[in-house]
């Protein structure tokens, strides 16, 4: 057996550390940060970083409007502001998608090109990163993507409506910074479709078709604590110890996947995300039960593991899969998080169109159980009518 790890990331856990954030970025003197639409201005945080920018004397640009499934065009827009701006460095401010477009915009600066240059399709890409990044720094405002401790980033093509990710060690983060009085500004819905995105990256990574002994440690960790603090973030949104912890539990979900990717409810969540622009943790939720029942007879006793962490029986596989999914419909009911797409207003759904774009996901080929057309085909239906089987 072998098993390695990288991770090159400082991570810092410290409630109030956003107004203290330039002593881990030392070396700057530009410094290009992205965030969403508002939040974070609403909050005062933007301007306590402009504070700190200038009694440092530090220049400042920020890019506000990153949406919930950035577009190419809009990465490289954000791209060329970076480049007339002079940023040495670069700091994510937000959710996922924040964060994933301060990665892009961090690589490209210094490996040039268009972001979508760097996706491969087909197996084939025209770029590969090459170069090192600009310094990025990570401050993630939600528990749940996890894209503060992975190597990855996502992006939707624009025109094709294709959601890909693009990877390399390259994309890590200098410094991340999970500060709970952050999280604790996250909105109910905010906490539980994030939540379950790192509830299906944990389980992703710790059930991994490529599992290794550190992606498994990190995954049922990070599920261990997922379990003992999901629903307390989401009733106590001022308990910051409950929110680092749920913050922790998200980034070693990040560790896990970084070393063996996501899989197959991922793979499915994406066109979802990219055609009918469904938030990533609903589009996650929706697919991970079917994906959890599909994979059971192939995971040996994973499921009844982490059954287990949710105060669930097991058993038999069909059991403990069981006991894990009414765990899971359990919180999404309490959440109220609609789990069948049919509700959703998507307009004109080609399904054998996101079938296919899930098969381009090269994810999908780290599941723990070969899938086919046909099975993705039959998966969709289970997501259609928010059913597991």
């Amino acid at each position: 057996m072998k098993s390695r790890i990288f991770y090159p990331t400082e991570v810092v856990i410290e409630a109030g550390g956003h107004r203290s954030l330039l002593p881990y970025i030392p070396s700057t003197n530009r410094l290009f940060a992205v965030t969403g639409h508002s939040s974070m201005e609403d909050a005062g945080v933007l301007d306590t970083l402009r504070k700190q920018c200038a009694t440092a004397g530090v220049a400042l640009c920020i890019h506000k409007g990153i949406s919930t499934n950035p577009l190419h065009v809009d990465v490289d827009a954000v791209v060329d502001a970076c480049r007339n701006f002079g940023a040495d460095t670069v700091l994510g401010l937000g959710g996922g998608s924040s964060i994933d477009v301060a990665k892009m915009v961090a690589m490209l600066m210094t490996n040039g090109g268009s972001s979508w240059d760097y996706i491969s399709i087909g197996g084939n890409s025209l770029r590969k990163i090459e170069k090192p990044t600009l310094p990025l720094i990570a401050v993630p405002t939600t528990s749940g993507t996890g894209s503060e401790s992975t190597p990855y980033a996502v992006v939707t093509h624009a025109e094709t409506k294709m959601k890909k990710g693009m990877g390399h060690p390259y994309l890590y983060p200098k410094v991340a910074l999970l500060d709970p009085e952050l999280l604790a500004l996250m909105p109910p819905e905010q906490v539980a479709v994030t939540g379950f995105d790192a509830f299906g990256q944990a389980l992703e990574g710790y059930t991994s078709g490529r599992s290794t002994l550190h992606s498994e440690f990190y995954g049922y960790s990070a599920l261990k604590l997922i379990a003992e603090n999901f629903e307390r973030v989401f009733d106590y949104p001022n308990d910051l110890d409950a929110k680092a912890k749920m913050a922790w539990g998200a980034t070693l979900a990040g560790l896990s996947i970084g070393l063996v990717d996501v899989n197959l409810a991922h793979a499915m969540s994406h066109p979802l995300s990219g055609r009918f622009n469904i938030q990533h943790g609903r589009a996650v939720a929706l697919c991970t039960a079917p994906a959890i029942w599909f994979n059971r007879a192939h995971v040996g006793d994973k499921y009844t593991q982490a059954a287990a962490l949710f105060g669930s029986g097991g058993g038999s596989a069909d059991e403990s899969a069981k006991s894990l999914i009414d765990a899971f419909y359990q919180l999404a009911e309490k959440f109220d998080v609609d789990l069948k797409l049919k509700n959703y207003d998507l307009g004109d759904v080609d399904m054998d169109a996101v079938a296919v774009d899930a098969l381009e996901i090269g994810a999908i080929k780290t599941n723990v159980r070969p899938v086919s057309f046909e099975d993705v085909s039959m998966l969709l239906s289970h997501v259609w009518e928010g059913r597991y089987a």
